[in-house]
């Protein structure tokens, strides 16, 4: 008799291990999210680094391959950039359009969030 009691004891012990192994196991899925970048990182310094006068291949060197570069509209680089927070969805955009006359810059204006400072519509002097 005291055979069968133990192992119907052992059983519910198996049976609540096993439940609590479970429960832990699946509260860790889910709630784990990626950050998302998209488009060109926009670093700050090297946007503050262009001036008037530099050339296109120097802007490319700083800021990389513009995200937009219209043909209809030549004298103009876009840069678009995007950041998801995952844990918290929070959104930071920004958008630096360089433009050119001919081959040099003329100004450049930034719009958007900057994780450091708020910027819109900044021009190069």
């Amino acid at each position: 008799m005291a055979m069968l009691s133990m192992n119907k004891y052992t059983s519910v012990f198996r049976l609540f291990l096993c439940t609590a192994v479970l429960s832990i196991g699946l509260a860790g899925c889910g709630g784990y999210r990626i950050n998302v970048l998209q488009g060109n990182y926009l670093d700050q310094e090297k946007i503050d680094l262009i001036s008037e006068g530099m050339t296109r291949n120097q802007v490319k060197y700083l800021l990389g391959t513009p995200m937009i570069a219209d043909t209809f509209h030549e004298d103009r680089w876009d840069y678009v950039y995007q950041f998801r927070v995952g844990k918290t969805q929070e959104t930071i955009r920004r958008k630096v359009t360089v433009y050119f006359d001919g081959d040099l810059v003329r100004y450049v204006e930034q719009y958007g969030q900057n994780p450091d400072t708020e910027t819109a519509g900044t021009a190069v002097n």
